[in-house]
């Protein structure tokens, strides 16, 4: 990816934050400002230890989207689900365009 293009993404990236910004749950990890993954880490971690020192039972579901499902995005539907928040116009073009 050229050095261009991760410019025009970031801008577009911190242009679709401000705007979805209401649109993100709280338990949201990953791609969120000041809630990354290491984060969602660091209180699983916080979880267990204090239900070990507890004595309770601690029961983690892990999901695994190895199975390539980012690879069968139906992109038509993707930006349909974009345009929703308010990325529109410009924004919503250079997108496509990118992808």
């Amino acid at each position: 990816m050229s050095h261009i293009t991760k410019i025009i993404l970031r801008i577009l990236l911190l242009r679709a934050r401000s705007r979805i910004k209401h649109e993100i749950g709280v338990a949201q990890f990953g791609f969120v400002e000041d809630a990354g993954t290491r984060n969602a880490i660091f209180v699983l971690r916080m979880i267990t230890e204090r239900a070990i020192e507890m004595q309770k039972d601690v029961f983690i579901c892990f999901i695994d989207y190895y199975l390539k499902a980012f690879d069968n995005v139906r992109h038509d539907e993707l930006f349909e689900d974009v345009r929703k928040p308010g990325l529109q116009g410009k924004d919503l073009q250079l997108l496509k365009v990118l992808i």
